[in-house]
């Protein structure tokens, strides 16, 4: 897969991967099959955090609890 014009925090999750490093809006990165496993996954992880981290609200915490067990369904991780 190649990846170009990534944000910061998409750019740390590839390098977290295993990517190599692009510090350049127009470098490519590219990864290997289990690298980018790894990199969708932790954009899933990181979207199961937002979801579970957003609210301190009792009444929402059995929906974000609901919602991020979706999102693991949906993608197949754990």
């Amino acid at each position: 897969m190649v990846i170009t014009k990534m944000n910061e925090k998409i750019r740390n999750l590839a390098a977290q991967a295993g990517a190599p490093r692009a510090d350049y809006p127009y470098e490519t990165v590219v990864l290997t099959t289990v690298e980018l496993e790894k990199f969708a996954e932790s954009i899933v992880q990181e979207c199961i955090g937002v979801v579970t981290d957003t609210t301190n609200d009792s009444e929402w915490d059995g929906y974000n609890q609901a919602t991020a067990c979706a999102i693991k369904e949906h993608f197949g991780v754990k």
